[in-house]
This record gives structure tokens, sequence and C-alpha cells, in this order.
């Protein structure tokens, strides 16, 4: 197999006695003959990608499907007289050796490979017939990459000639249908109009006409397949052979190093032209969007967007509005024709009654409502209620009778809202800390006196950046800004007490603040504040994460996993005598006690043969060690293992699918099991194997390893991987449905109390699911035909003025 450069030479001139040899870099000076020499047909895809900003280079440029050789200055041959002086000597008929069928045979003078391509006359430039005597040159081979395939009557209308028993090629072969009934678009099917058969594209650029298993039915352009009688059993054949996939896989490398093989500058260039674009676009649709609905005051609806969709999530919740009904919020996580993850909400729904077969059936006629199947649903998310997770008679155990692939996840955000409560719920010391902090809130801020000398000592202490914070049982993230207000402003609060203790004159005042300053001047206060701010900032990225839109459960089980590796470092004695440092200055500062309380042990009562005792620890702080320290972490460590081991089993059927865990063939073997309705099993695993070889070869320098879903998603469907590897691709998108929690549920809930308010209490269902779109899908809302809504309007009924 011969380089690129070898398969043309400079032509010397008249002047010139040198001879330049065949591996040199030219000139764009230079002209250039086609060598003569024969070669295989076959192109080493390797040799086809050359340096992009070297300008001696053969490239060919597609318009309009017709490719036109362009000037040199854009790395491109020109067809100079030298050229077409060696038209006929370069037109040689293909020549393999060893076989008679590709002996070189006399032929009429016919037109060279650059005046095919640049022939505008030609109505299917890229038949495969009208290059049957023509060398498989690089150019050749990059032409037809560059264009289209040869579909006629893919979309316009071609009339296919019958045979002499009456059949025909049926454009319906360009589309197969997969074991769930998702359709696929065979691009490298083609049909010769000149010949009246049909190709492989890739096996016609590609395959390994030397292999054992070489059929030249669909890649030799003289032979083509006419068998129209077997077409459906032959495609289906060939497009399982190894010859082509092998074949598909070096047009897929071949394509991706044409796509990525582009000039600094060019890519500077066009994001520059993309951001303006976008620039002008975001404002324009801002402008109209505001006139739209100031003026119209139409609701938008966008369900019909997840009908493109093949698996989905439902997500679900329930919450009071302001005039006291229960309102059940409907979204919908799905993975759109463009391989993007979308989450959308769908609905608001009165609900009559909370119960788990009033929400079922509530559910199924919304689903058939927008004309979804319920079959399609690969996984639920919902809050931990019994009405929603009940294992027997819950809304999650009614959806999987009719669906069993429909897994349920328990929402991560509430998982570790409720791992974190327990633990403040189950020692004493962390039950009376978070209410001595929600009573200094309650102390200050339900007191209007009260406050202003709060306020007052913040200013003469230049401490005004942080307010004190409150509570909340169900919001963790309440609770680290809680913390944090009160570490921030532990100076303020004791200098606060002791005005209040000494200049306040009513009793009450006087004896809550003397027993909150009590409270916290103790090295144990200073010490838990310390302490539960350093475990809230270990879970707070976490906490956000759970609650963010571009969540995935693969990134999802890893932040938990390496959460809980985070505490289980921190859970040490030394961290603990490191924490100890800065209360101990903090008490030292404030002339607060820097040693630990003694407390009275007590003597539990030994029963009669007991012979077992409890060890006694004497020192207090060691006591404050075990007894709350190693209690905390022992219980939010335990908590977590417990309340996540569901999902994290879960998550790691598909740790295969990522680019790190490829060739990961037995763990792919069990997840392709479990989604047999949706896959082919020995078909996927096949397909695996050549994916996972396709990766580690254009991935060498593991660019992808931290790609999230999204991102491979993105990646498999520019690279057209979806058509190539369907059952592959169709496990990444059941991935990307997946969801880690309920949030946009939840957050639906923060605009129903915006819309629907206490002066617009009476607003119906349909208004108020209207209004609740237009303002959570704000990106879709912005994308609103006014000629569409106009023609909706117009057709609803006959009105006066004409539309």
């Amino acid at each position: 197999m011969q380089r690129i450069d070898s398969w043309f030479k400079p032509s010397q001139s008249s002047d010139s006695k040198s001879d330049t040899g065949r591996g040199e870099t030219h000139h764009l000076n230079d002209t250039f003959t086609l060598d003569t020499e024969e070669h295989s047909d076959t192109v080493d895809p390797e040799h086809l990608f050359v340096d992009v900003d070297n300008a001696a280079q053969s490239t060919v440029q597609p318009d309009d499907q017709i490719v036109h050789v362009e000037d040199a200055a854009q790395s491109a041959v020109q067809p100079s007289d030298h050229i077409v002086a060696h038209v006929e000597e370069a037109a040689q008929p293909f020549e393999q050796p060893g076989t008679s069928d590709y002996e070189a045979k006399p032929t009429t003078k016919t037109k060279d490979t650059f005046t095919l391509l640049s022939d505008k006359t030609e109505p299917y430039p890229s038949d495969p017939k009208l290059y049957v005597d023509k060398r498989m040159s690089p150019e050749l081979v990059r032409a037809m990459l560059q264009m289209k395939v040869c579909q006629p009557g893919l979309k316009s209308e071609f009339e296919f000639p019958r045979n002499d028993q009456g059949r025909h090629f049926r454009k319906q072969w360009y589309y197969c249908q997969i074991k769930n009934n998702t359709t696929r678009y065979r691009d490298w099917l083609v049909y010769s109009p000149r010949g009246d058969c049909a190709f492989c594209s890739a096996c016609w650029l590609f395959a390994n006409r030397s292999g054992p298993h070489y059929d030249p039915t669909f890649s030799d352009p003289r032979i083509g397949f006419k068998n129209w009688k077997k077409a459906i059993e032959k495609l289906q054949n060939h497009e399982h052979s190894g010859v082509h996939n092998m074949s598909i896989t070096e047009l897929l490398k071949t394509r991706y190093r044409l796509k990525t093989g582009i000039t600094v500058s060019e890519q500077q260039v066009s994001a520059f032209n993309k951001d303006v674009e976008n620039n002008r676009e975001i404002l324009m649709r801002l402008l109209d969007i505001t006139l739209f609905l100031a003026k119209q005051n139409l609701p938008f609806r966008g369900h019909k967007e997840s009908s493109h969709s093949s698996f989905e999530q439902c997500d679900g919740d329930t919450n009071d509005d302001v005039s006291g009904m229960d309102q059940l919020s409907f979204c919908l996580r799905y993975v759109d024709r463009h391989y993007t993850i979308q989450e959308r909400f769908l609905k608001f729904i009165d609900v009559e009654s909370s119960k788990s077969a009033e929400l079922f059936n509530t559910q199924n006629s919304l689903l058939e409502e927008h004309g979804l199947d319920i079959e399609k649903i690969r996984c639920q998310g919902y809050d931990g209620a019994s009405n929603m997770s009940g294992a027997t008679s819950g809304l999650q155990a009614r959806v999987k009778e009719k669906n069993e692939l429909a897994y349920y996840i328990h929402c991560c955000g509430h998982v570790l809202n409720l791992v974190l409560a327990d633990t403040c719920s189950e020692i004493p010391e962390v039950i009376i800390f978070f209410a001595t902090i929600e009573k200094i809130y309650t102390f200050f801020t339900k007191s209007h006196p009260r406050y202003v000398v709060f306020q007052k000592e913040q200013e003469r202490l230049k401490l005004t950046t942080l307010k004190l914070q409150r509570i909340c049982e169900t919001r963790w993230h309440c609770k680290h800004s809680a913390v944090k207000s009160v570490l921030y402003n532990y100076p303020v609060l004791l200098t606060a007490l002791e005005k209040i203790i000494e200049e306040h004159k009513d009793p009450t005042s006087v004896a809550e603040a003397n027993g909150l300053m009590d409270q916290i001047s103790k090295l144990e206060f200073i010490l838990l504040l310390s302490i539960w701010e350093d475990i809230i900032g270990s879970t707070f990225a976490l906490s956000n994460y759970l609650q963010s839109t571009s969540i995935d459960i693969t990134t999802g089980s890893t932040m938990i996993k390496s959460t809980s590796t985070e505490l289980t470092n921190k859970r040490t004695t030394e961290n603990f005598q490191s924490i100890l440092e800065l209360p101990k200055a903090k008490a030292e500062k404030e002339n607060v006690n820097t040693e630990f309380q003694q407390v009275r042990t007590r003597r539990r009562k030994v029963r009669p043969g007991e012979l077992a005792q409890d060890e006694t620890i004497n020192r207090s702080d060691e006591r404050f060690k075990i007894n709350v320290f190693f209690a905390i972490f022992d219980n939010l460590l335990g908590q977590m293992s417990n309340r996540f081991n569901d999902f994290l089993l879960y998550a790691s059927h598909f740790t295969c699918l990522l680019p790190n865990h490829l060739e990961s063939y037995d763990s792919f073997n069990k997840l392709a099991n479990m989604y047999a309705k949706d896959v082919d099993v020995d078909i996927a695993a096949s397909e695996y194997k050549q994916y996972s070889a396709f990766m580690k070869e254009i991935d060498a320098q593991n660019l992808l390893s931290d790609s999230t879903i999204q991102e491979i998603l993105h990646f498999i469907k520019k690279q057209r991987l979806d058509n190539a590897y369907p059952n592959v691709s169709i496990l990444y998108r059941i991935l990307g449905t997946l969801t880690v929690s309920s949030a946009t549920a939840e957050r639906s809930f923060s605009k129903l109390k915006i819309i629907k308010s206490y002066l617009r209490s009476t607003m119906g269902e349909e208004r108020l699911s209207g209004l609740a779109i237009i303002s959570i899908e704000r990106d879709l809302a912005t994308s609103v035909s006014f000629k569409n809504v106009i023609d909706t309007f117009s057709s609803i009924k006959k009105r006066k003025w004409r539309f």
C-alpha cells in the first residue's frame, strides 16, 4: 500500500533535468500528473489524512453534491494540461491480483474522475456505476465522503424500473426497524439508477477485498445487488456481516478525522460568527416573545416535542396551592431526535385524592392526552411518600405492573436531606445544638427592639455581611446558611445578648437571653458549629448537583461515592484535633471557657447474671469525641450506605457505557439482557465490541474519559454512530433518560406560588398550566411561531376579520 503523496508525481519541465522523488513535499507551483502505476482498489484510510496546513495537499470540495476543482490556494490539484494528456492512461479498470474478473480489458474513451466529479449535468454523481473503470484514488474516496450518497426516491419522487419478474427496488429499504420498533436510517445503502442495482457505500470504499469472507455483490461497481425478491433478507445479512461492520468502522474513523482536520483560523472565524449569530438570535427572540405575551396573553403548549422520543422518564409530585387544591406536577425527561437530554414540565392537575390509584389514573389520562405510551417509560422519579414509593400498592408499583422496565428511583435530593435530617435527630447534643440555632433566629427576629440591638452590634463590629437565617426541615441548604451565619456572627451574638440582659426591663426577654447566653458560651457549641460547617460543606456540592438540570445518573452516583469517601476520611482523631484548634482560639478570644464541661457519669443498672460492663470515659474531650464527633459521622455514613444502596446498584449496570470503562463485556451483556425488549442481545454484544475498538482508536488520548452523558450522546449523533451501532445507541439513550432527582417537579411549585397567588386564587387548571409552561419552559416559549399562532387562532372558528 502506497501513501497518498506517492500517487502523484511532478512532471519535469523542458529546462529541468532533475527528478523529484515520490515521498517529497511539493510547492504550489509544481505541476502534477497522475501516476499510471496500478494500485490496489482498497484505500488505506490512514493515507487519506494529511496536514491541512500544507497547501500542497489534494482535496476535492463539494458544491450542491457536485465536486468542483478549486484553485491551489484551497489545497486542490489543478486539472492541468498534463492531467488531461494522461486521462486515457489514468482511467484504467480495477486490477485485483489473482482475480480474473478484474483483469484489464480494452475500454472506450470515457470521462476521467475529475470531469465526472465536476460535471453538473450528471444528476447522480455519487452513483458507483459511474466509476466502474476508475481507480479508487484518495481524491475519489474523499469526494464520495463529502457528497450525499446516491439514494433516489428518498426525499423526491423517483420511478424505479421493474425487472423481468415485475419486481423493483423500494424506497422503504432505505430504512429498517430494529427490535423495539425504532426506525433506523440506512445511510450506507446506495441505489444505482444507471445499473438498476444496489450497493453498500461503505464496502465500496473501504471493504477488505482480500479478506476470507469478502463478497463483491455489494461493493464491486461491476456487479451490484439485483435480487429484489430476497432484498430484505440479503440486506439484513449484509449489514450484520463482519466485512460490512469493519467497513463502517473505517468509514466512521475517516469521516471523523476529516471533520476534525480543520485549521485553527477556520475554527476561530466559525466560533466568532456563531457567537455573533447566537447573540443576535437571542435578542430577537426576547423582543418577539415579550411583545407576543404582552399583547396576546396566550398559553403556549409544548407537549408535541416529546413525541419524537423512544423512551421517557416521568417525574411527579404534589403540593397544595393558595386555594387549598392539591396540585400534581407532572414532568418528562427524554432524549430528543438530536440526542439532547430534555426535562420538560407538562402540566398542573387538580387531584381530588392523593391515593395511589387516583394518581395512577390521572397519570394515565395525562399520557393519553399527550399521545405518550406508558410502555416507553424507562424510569420513575418520585419522593419517598408511601402513596408514591409503596412497593405493593404505590404509584411506582402500579406503573411497573403495566411496564416492568419502568424502574423506580427515589429522588436522591430527598434521600440526602433524609440522611442529614435523621443524623441530626439521633444524637441528643446535636438536637439541642440545632434547636439553639433556631431559637437564636426567633429570639432576635420576632422582636424589633431586640433586632435593633443585634444590628447595632453588627455595625459596631463591622460584621454586616451575613444575616441570621432560620432552619427549614425540608431544605438542607437552609441549615448550612443558618450554621454559617451563627458562626460568622458569634461575637455579635455574645455582645447583643449581654446588652439585652443588662439593659432590657422585660423579664421574659432577659430570661430568654440569659438562657441563650448559657447555651452558646460553651466550647462544645463553638466546636459543633465548626463540625457541622465542615460536614455541610462536604455535602453542599452534592446537594446542589442533585438539584441541577444537567444531572445524569452516572455522574450522580460518582459524586455520592466520592462524598461518602470524603466523610469516611474525616472520621479520624487527627481531624477532630485539627477542627478543635479553631474553636479553642475563638473561645479564648471571646473570653469563653476553653475547657469541655464535666458531665456526671451515668451508671447503668447491671442485670442479674450480667458480667459485661461499659468502659468508663473520664476525660471530657475524649467523651465528646466518641459520643458526639464519631457518633455524627457513624450515623451519617450508615444512613448514606443504607439509603443510597439501591440507587448505586442500579447505576452500576450502566458503568460499561462510560468511555473509561469500555470493553466490560460481561457487564454489557447483563445490561443488554435487562433491556432485552429494546435491543437484540446478540447483535448488541457484537456492536459493543466494535464500538469499544472504535472509541479506543479515535480517543487514544482519553479526551472523552471525563465527558458527561450529554456530551457522549452529542458525539454519537455528530459522528453518526447511531446508524453504525443502533443497539448500543439505544442503551445510551435509555441512560440519558434516567434521572437522579425530581427537582424539576419541585421547582415548578415555586412558579405555582407566583402564578396562582392570593389575588388570583380562582384561576382554573387550564389557564394555570398554560401560564406555568410559559414561565417554566422559557426556551420553548421564545421559539413560538407567530404565524402558527395566528393560523390556529383563525382556524378555531369563522371570524369577521380575515387572517
